[in-house]
Protein backbone atom coordinates (compact mmCIF):
# COMPACT_ATOMS: atom_id res chain seq x y z
CA UNK A 1 0.00 0.00 0.00
CA UNK A 2 1.56 3.24 -1.36
CA UNK A 3 0.76 6.38 1.25
CA UNK A 4 2.26 9.99 1.25
CA UNK A 5 2.60 12.17 4.19
CA UNK A 6 3.02 15.59 4.02
CA UNK A 7 6.30 17.00 5.61
CA UNK A 8 6.30 21.20 6.18
CA UNK A 9 5.11 21.05 2.28
CA UNK A 10 7.38 17.66 1.07
CA UNK A 11 5.62 14.71 0.19
CA UNK A 12 7.23 11.65 1.48
CA UNK A 13 5.71 8.70 -0.16
CA UNK A 14 5.98 5.52 1.15
CA UNK A 15 5.25 1.86 1.29
CA UNK A 16 3.84 -0.13 3.32
CA UNK A 17 3.59 -4.28 3.50
CA UNK A 18 2.51 -6.78 5.95
CA UNK A 19 1.25 -6.62 9.52
CA UNK A 20 2.97 -6.76 13.15
CA UNK A 21 6.14 -5.48 14.51
CA UNK A 22 7.06 -2.45 12.20
CA UNK A 23 10.59 -2.17 10.54
CA UNK A 24 11.59 0.78 9.15
CA UNK A 25 14.22 0.38 5.64
CA UNK A 26 15.96 3.21 4.21
CA UNK A 27 18.12 3.82 1.38
CA UNK A 28 21.03 5.65 0.48
CA UNK A 29 22.60 7.11 -2.56
CA UNK A 30 21.72 6.47 -5.68
CA UNK A 31 18.81 4.54 -4.63
CA UNK A 32 14.99 4.47 -3.90
CA UNK A 33 12.84 2.10 -1.51
CA UNK A 34 13.11 0.07 -4.63
CA UNK A 35 16.49 -1.61 -3.15
CA UNK A 36 14.77 -3.37 -0.53
CA UNK A 37 12.75 -5.62 -3.23
CA UNK A 38 14.66 -8.56 -2.27
CA UNK A 39 14.08 -7.81 2.19
CA UNK A 40 10.18 -6.96 2.05
CA UNK A 41 8.69 -10.14 1.15
CA UNK A 42 10.89 -12.42 3.57
CA UNK A 43 9.98 -9.76 6.46
CA UNK A 44 6.51 -9.32 5.53
CA UNK A 45 6.03 -13.14 5.20
CA UNK A 46 8.11 -13.38 8.96
CA UNK A 47 5.05 -11.06 10.50
CA UNK A 48 6.76 -8.04 10.19
CA UNK A 49 4.85 -4.53 9.19
CA UNK A 50 7.47 -3.33 6.35
CA UNK A 51 7.72 0.49 5.83
CA UNK A 52 10.16 1.66 2.63
CA UNK A 53 9.94 5.09 1.98
CA UNK A 54 11.36 6.67 -1.37
CA UNK A 55 13.64 9.07 0.77
CA UNK A 56 13.24 13.01 0.45
CA UNK A 57 14.82 13.69 -3.37
CA UNK A 58 14.58 10.12 -4.66
CA UNK A 59 11.65 7.55 -6.35
CA UNK A 60 8.18 9.49 -6.18
CA UNK A 61 9.35 11.44 -2.82
CA UNK A 62 9.24 15.43 -3.90
CA UNK A 63 12.64 17.02 -4.27
CA UNK A 64 13.07 20.15 -3.02
CA UNK A 65 15.58 22.75 -4.79
CA UNK A 66 17.74 24.18 -1.76
CA UNK A 67 20.58 21.67 -0.10
CA UNK A 68 19.75 22.95 3.17
CA UNK A 69 16.57 21.02 2.84
CA UNK A 70 18.40 18.16 2.84
CA UNK A 71 20.12 18.75 6.01
CA UNK A 72 20.18 15.42 8.75
CA UNK A 73 17.81 16.97 10.69
CA UNK A 74 15.08 17.64 8.20
CA UNK A 75 15.93 13.93 6.63
CA UNK A 76 15.50 12.15 9.93
CA UNK A 77 11.87 14.59 10.61
CA UNK A 78 10.51 12.63 7.40
CA UNK A 79 11.56 9.29 9.52
CA UNK A 80 9.67 10.73 12.53
CA UNK A 81 6.52 12.33 9.86
CA UNK A 82 6.40 8.80 8.57
CA UNK A 83 5.85 7.30 11.58
CA UNK A 84 3.62 9.58 13.21
CA UNK A 85 1.32 9.22 10.07
CA UNK A 86 1.20 5.35 11.06
CA UNK A 87 0.67 5.83 14.52
CA UNK A 88 3.64 4.17 15.41
CA UNK A 89 5.65 5.04 18.16
CA UNK A 90 8.97 2.70 18.04
CA UNK A 91 10.22 0.81 15.24
CA UNK A 92 13.05 -1.41 14.19
CA UNK A 93 15.22 0.66 11.44
CA UNK A 94 17.42 -0.59 8.68
CA UNK A 95 19.24 1.11 7.30
CA UNK A 96 22.07 1.39 4.39
CA UNK A 97 24.78 3.81 2.46
CA UNK A 98 22.85 7.64 3.68
CA UNK A 99 20.25 5.20 5.08
CA UNK A 100 22.72 3.99 7.37
CA UNK A 101 24.06 7.55 7.95
CA UNK A 102 20.50 8.36 8.66
CA UNK A 103 19.81 5.51 11.07
CA UNK A 104 22.43 6.10 12.93
CA UNK A 105 21.59 10.00 13.78
CA UNK A 106 17.86 8.75 14.34
CA UNK A 107 19.28 6.09 17.11
CA UNK A 108 21.51 8.76 18.79
CA UNK A 109 19.02 11.60 18.85
CA UNK A 110 15.65 10.05 18.85
CA UNK A 111 16.54 6.76 20.77
CA UNK A 112 12.81 6.54 21.75
CA UNK A 113 11.89 5.81 17.92
CA UNK A 114 14.23 2.92 17.57
CA UNK A 115 13.76 -0.71 19.08
CA UNK A 116 16.71 -2.27 17.26
CA UNK A 117 18.78 -0.77 14.87
CA UNK A 118 20.74 -2.31 11.60
CA UNK A 119 23.26 -0.50 9.59
CA UNK A 120 24.62 -2.06 6.41
CA UNK A 121 27.80 -0.75 4.96
CA UNK A 122 28.16 2.30 6.35
CA UNK A 123 29.55 2.70 10.45
CA UNK A 124 28.76 5.20 12.85
CA UNK A 125 29.62 8.76 12.13
CA UNK A 126 31.71 9.66 15.31
CA UNK A 127 34.13 6.51 14.00
CA UNK A 128 33.86 6.96 10.04
CA UNK A 129 37.06 9.01 9.32
CA UNK A 130 39.65 8.04 12.11
CA UNK A 131 41.65 6.18 9.42
CA UNK A 132 43.58 7.44 6.22
CA UNK A 133 42.56 4.32 4.31
CA UNK A 134 38.60 5.22 4.86
CA UNK A 135 39.60 9.01 3.91
CA UNK A 136 41.25 8.32 0.66
CA UNK A 137 38.13 6.31 -0.20
CA UNK A 138 35.90 9.13 0.41
CA UNK A 139 37.70 11.29 -1.87
CA UNK A 140 34.06 11.42 -3.98
CA UNK A 141 32.60 13.72 -1.39
CA UNK A 142 34.68 16.08 -2.25
CA UNK A 143 33.78 15.94 -5.93
CA UNK A 144 30.32 15.83 -5.10
CA UNK A 145 30.00 19.06 -3.61
CA UNK A 146 30.72 21.14 -7.20
CA UNK A 147 27.03 21.84 -8.25
CA UNK A 148 27.00 20.93 -11.93
CA UNK A 149 30.91 19.52 -11.78
CA UNK A 150 29.50 16.16 -10.68
CA UNK A 151 26.15 16.26 -12.28
CA UNK A 152 29.05 15.69 -15.41
CA UNK A 153 31.17 13.89 -13.80
CA UNK A 154 28.63 11.31 -13.13
CA UNK A 155 26.74 11.13 -16.20
CA UNK A 156 28.86 12.10 -19.29
CA UNK A 157 29.96 9.02 -21.91
CA UNK A 158 27.04 7.15 -20.76
CA UNK A 159 27.03 7.69 -17.17
CA UNK A 160 30.64 5.75 -17.51
CA UNK A 161 31.85 7.18 -13.98
CA UNK A 162 28.87 5.66 -12.02
CA UNK A 163 28.84 2.34 -13.83
CA UNK A 164 32.11 1.85 -12.36
CA UNK A 165 30.88 2.05 -8.78
CA UNK A 166 29.62 -1.46 -9.57
CA UNK A 167 25.85 -0.81 -9.03
CA UNK A 168 24.04 -4.13 -9.83
CA UNK A 169 21.06 -2.68 -11.07
CA UNK A 170 22.98 0.08 -13.18
CA UNK A 171 20.29 0.41 -15.82
CA UNK A 172 17.48 0.76 -13.97
CA UNK A 173 18.90 3.16 -11.13
CA UNK A 174 20.28 5.72 -14.22
CA UNK A 175 16.65 4.93 -15.58
CA UNK A 176 14.92 5.86 -12.47
CA UNK A 177 17.71 8.72 -12.03
CA UNK A 178 16.57 10.41 -14.95
CA UNK A 179 12.95 10.03 -15.04
CA UNK A 180 12.59 11.20 -11.44
CA UNK A 181 15.31 14.32 -11.57
CA UNK A 182 16.68 12.36 -8.43
CA UNK A 183 21.05 12.95 -9.47
CA UNK A 184 20.73 16.77 -7.66
CA UNK A 185 18.82 16.11 -4.90
CA UNK A 186 21.12 12.58 -3.78
CA UNK A 187 23.90 14.83 -4.56
CA UNK A 188 22.44 17.42 -2.05
CA UNK A 189 22.53 15.10 0.28
CA UNK A 190 26.68 14.87 0.66
CA UNK A 191 26.22 18.84 0.11
CA UNK A 192 24.36 19.43 2.83
CA UNK A 193 25.80 17.22 5.53
CA UNK A 194 29.02 16.92 4.18
CA UNK A 195 30.82 20.64 4.12
CA UNK A 196 34.04 21.31 2.82
CA UNK A 197 34.91 22.91 6.16
CA UNK A 198 33.87 18.99 7.86
CA UNK A 199 36.91 17.72 6.18
CA UNK A 200 39.28 19.49 8.42
CA UNK A 201 36.95 20.37 11.64
CA UNK A 202 36.34 18.86 14.84
CA UNK A 203 35.34 14.90 14.81
CA UNK A 204 31.62 14.45 15.02
CA UNK A 205 29.83 14.02 18.52
CA UNK A 206 26.37 11.58 18.95
CA UNK A 207 25.32 10.53 21.92
CA UNK A 208 26.23 6.96 22.36
CA UNK A 209 23.62 4.29 20.83
CA UNK A 210 21.45 2.92 23.56
CA UNK A 211 19.42 0.52 21.15
CA UNK A 212 20.54 -3.33 20.06
CA UNK A 213 22.19 -2.73 17.47
CA UNK A 214 24.06 -4.74 14.15
CA UNK A 215 26.14 -3.67 11.80
CA UNK A 216 26.92 -5.78 8.85
CA UNK A 217 30.13 -5.47 5.97
CA UNK A 218 31.06 -6.54 3.16
CA UNK A 219 34.38 -7.47 2.39
CA UNK A 220 33.96 -6.44 -1.39
CA UNK A 221 32.79 -2.57 -0.52
CA UNK A 222 35.18 -0.58 -2.57
CA UNK A 223 33.96 2.82 -0.40
CA UNK A 224 33.83 1.88 2.51
CA UNK A 225 36.82 -0.21 5.30
CA UNK A 226 36.16 -2.83 7.80
CA UNK A 227 37.63 -0.71 10.67
CA UNK A 228 34.93 2.13 10.19
CA UNK A 229 32.11 -0.55 11.19
CA UNK A 230 33.62 -1.98 13.80
CA UNK A 231 34.93 0.53 15.59
CA UNK A 232 31.20 1.72 15.79
CA UNK A 233 31.49 -0.34 18.64
CA UNK A 234 32.75 2.37 20.97
CA UNK A 235 29.98 4.58 20.44
CA UNK A 236 26.80 1.79 21.32
CA UNK A 237 26.25 1.94 25.00
CA UNK A 238 23.48 -0.89 23.92
CA UNK A 239 23.87 -4.51 22.97
CA UNK A 240 26.60 -4.61 19.57
CA UNK A 241 26.76 -6.92 16.87
CA UNK A 242 28.73 -6.88 14.10
CA UNK A 243 28.68 -9.70 11.08
CA UNK A 244 31.11 -9.50 7.99
CA UNK A 245 30.03 -11.04 4.48
CA UNK A 246 32.58 -12.39 2.26
CA UNK A 247 32.32 -11.73 -1.39
CA UNK A 248 29.20 -9.19 -1.90
CA UNK A 249 30.53 -5.72 -2.76
CA UNK A 250 28.58 -2.50 -1.59
CA UNK A 251 25.20 -2.77 -2.45
CA UNK A 252 24.71 -6.66 -0.42
CA UNK A 253 21.49 -6.78 0.19
CA UNK A 254 21.35 -6.96 -3.89
CA UNK A 255 24.04 -9.22 -3.81
CA UNK A 256 23.46 -11.60 -0.88
CA UNK A 257 19.61 -11.28 0.05
CA UNK A 258 19.60 -14.41 1.48
CA UNK A 259 22.23 -13.95 3.62
CA UNK A 260 21.10 -10.19 4.72
CA UNK A 261 17.55 -11.51 4.95
CA UNK A 262 18.29 -14.47 7.43
CA UNK A 263 20.65 -11.60 9.43
CA UNK A 264 17.74 -9.55 9.74
CA UNK A 265 15.49 -12.19 10.85
CA UNK A 266 17.92 -13.44 13.46
CA UNK A 267 18.32 -10.40 14.93
CA UNK A 268 15.08 -8.61 14.51
CA UNK A 269 13.08 -11.96 16.09
CA UNK A 270 15.61 -12.96 18.34
CA UNK A 271 17.67 -9.79 18.83
CA UNK A 272 20.60 -11.23 20.37
CA UNK A 273 19.73 -14.38 22.15
CA UNK A 274 21.35 -16.07 19.34
CA UNK A 275 24.49 -13.99 18.33
CA UNK A 276 26.66 -15.59 15.36
CA UNK A 277 29.29 -14.60 13.71
CA UNK A 278 31.83 -11.93 14.51
CA UNK A 279 29.55 -10.63 17.50
CA UNK A 280 30.80 -8.42 20.72
CA UNK A 281 28.04 -6.90 23.05
CA UNK A 282 29.86 -3.86 24.36
CA UNK A 283 28.31 -2.32 28.29
CA UNK A 284 27.94 1.47 29.05
CA UNK A 285 30.94 1.62 31.07
CA UNK A 286 33.15 0.79 27.68
CA UNK A 287 31.54 3.60 25.48
CA UNK A 288 34.59 5.77 24.52
CA UNK A 289 35.68 8.80 26.54
CA UNK A 290 34.21 10.95 23.36
CA UNK A 291 31.35 9.26 23.56
CA UNK A 292 30.91 9.85 27.65
CA UNK A 293 31.46 13.46 26.68
CA UNK A 294 28.47 13.73 24.78
CA UNK A 295 26.18 13.19 27.32
CA UNK A 296 27.14 16.79 28.79
CA UNK A 297 26.90 17.91 25.48
CA UNK A 298 23.51 16.64 25.12
CA UNK A 299 22.38 18.32 28.63
CA UNK A 300 22.32 21.86 26.39
CA UNK A 301 20.22 20.31 24.00
CA UNK A 302 17.50 21.75 21.49
CA UNK A 303 14.38 19.99 20.24
CA UNK A 304 13.65 20.16 16.77
CA UNK A 305 10.13 19.94 16.18
CA UNK A 306 8.87 19.36 12.84
CA UNK A 307 5.48 20.01 11.81
CA UNK A 308 3.51 17.18 9.49
CA UNK A 309 0.45 16.63 7.53
CA UNK A 310 -1.07 13.12 8.19
CA UNK A 311 -3.10 11.53 5.21
CA UNK A 312 -6.41 13.01 6.15
CA UNK A 313 -5.20 16.48 6.34
CA UNK A 314 -4.27 16.85 10.13
CA UNK A 315 -1.62 18.77 10.86
CA UNK A 316 0.36 17.45 14.09
CA UNK A 317 3.92 18.13 15.63
CA UNK A 318 6.61 15.18 15.45
CA UNK A 319 8.22 15.04 18.95
CA UNK A 320 11.62 13.37 20.21
CA UNK A 321 14.19 14.69 17.74
CA UNK A 322 17.03 16.28 20.06
CA UNK A 323 19.40 17.89 17.85
CA UNK A 324 23.11 19.11 18.69
CA UNK A 325 24.78 21.00 16.18
CA UNK A 326 28.40 19.37 16.69
CA UNK A 327 26.14 16.24 16.46
CA UNK A 328 24.86 16.32 12.87
CA UNK A 329 27.31 19.13 10.91
CA UNK A 330 29.40 16.73 9.49
CA UNK A 331 27.39 13.56 9.89
CA UNK A 332 29.54 10.63 8.23
CA UNK A 333 31.70 13.76 6.82
CA UNK A 334 35.79 12.63 6.04
CA UNK A 335 38.83 14.57 6.32
CA UNK A 336 40.25 15.65 2.94
CA UNK A 337 42.96 13.58 2.09
CA UNK A 338 41.88 12.09 -0.84
CA UNK A 339 44.72 13.35 -3.25
CA UNK A 340 47.58 13.42 -0.98
CA UNK A 341 48.04 9.36 -1.31
CA UNK A 342 52.30 10.07 -1.73
CA UNK A 343 52.05 11.84 1.61
CA UNK A 344 49.30 10.24 3.58
CA UNK A 345 51.53 8.13 5.82
CA UNK A 346 52.86 11.00 7.66
CA UNK A 347 49.59 13.04 7.18
CA UNK A 348 48.14 10.37 9.02
CA UNK A 349 50.47 10.72 12.14
CA UNK A 350 49.32 14.35 12.43
CA UNK A 351 45.81 13.41 11.70
CA UNK A 352 46.08 11.10 14.76
CA UNK A 353 47.64 12.96 17.14
CA UNK A 354 45.38 15.62 16.14
CA UNK A 355 42.23 13.53 16.92
CA UNK A 356 43.47 12.31 20.22
CA UNK A 357 43.97 15.86 21.51
CA UNK A 358 40.52 16.73 20.35
CA UNK A 359 39.22 13.75 22.32
CA UNK A 360 40.98 14.70 24.99
CA UNK A 361 39.68 18.24 24.92
CA UNK A 362 36.28 17.11 24.37
CA UNK A 363 35.75 15.79 28.17
CA UNK A 364 36.70 19.01 29.64
CA UNK A 365 34.56 21.36 27.17
CA UNK A 366 32.15 20.07 25.26
CA UNK A 367 30.64 22.62 22.21
CA UNK A 368 27.35 22.55 20.92
CA UNK A 369 27.20 23.71 17.75
CA UNK A 370 24.27 25.77 17.26
CA UNK A 371 24.76 27.23 13.83
CA UNK A 372 22.78 23.41 12.95
CA UNK A 373 20.16 24.67 14.22
CA UNK A 374 18.43 25.11 10.98
CA UNK A 375 15.97 28.37 10.08
CA UNK A 376 13.09 26.20 10.13
CA UNK A 377 13.67 24.37 13.39
CA UNK A 378 14.38 27.75 15.10
CA UNK A 379 11.05 29.06 13.97
CA UNK A 380 9.25 25.74 15.27
CA UNK A 381 10.32 26.40 18.72
CA UNK A 382 9.58 30.49 18.48
CA UNK A 383 13.77 31.22 18.93
CA UNK A 384 15.53 33.61 16.25
CA UNK A 385 18.46 31.88 14.03
CA UNK A 386 20.55 34.95 14.69
CA UNK A 387 20.07 34.77 18.72
CA UNK A 388 20.29 31.54 18.46
CA UNK A 389 23.68 31.26 16.99
CA UNK A 390 24.89 33.93 19.58
CA UNK A 391 23.95 31.40 22.41
CA UNK A 392 26.71 29.05 21.33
Amino acid sequence: MSRVVDVNGIGIEYQVTGQGRPVVLLHGFPDSGRLWRNQVPALAGAGFQVIVPDLRGYGRSDKPEAVEAYSMTRLAGDVTAVLADLEIGQAHIVGHDWGAGLAWVLASLAPGHVDHLVVLSVGNPVTFRRTVEQCEKSWYMLLFQFPGIAERWLSDDNWANFRRAGHPDADQVIADLEANGSLTPGLNWYRANVAPESWVGPPVQLPPVQAPTMGIWSTRDGALTEVQMTDSAENVAGPWRYERLDGPGHWLQLEAPDQVNALLLDFLRNGLANQRGRSCPVAASNVSTAARATKATVARRVIARTIATDRNGRRFLVPGLWATGSALSGAGTPVVLATMRAASSRIGMLLRCDARRRMSNASASPQLEWAMMTPLACSIIGMDSSRASSRA
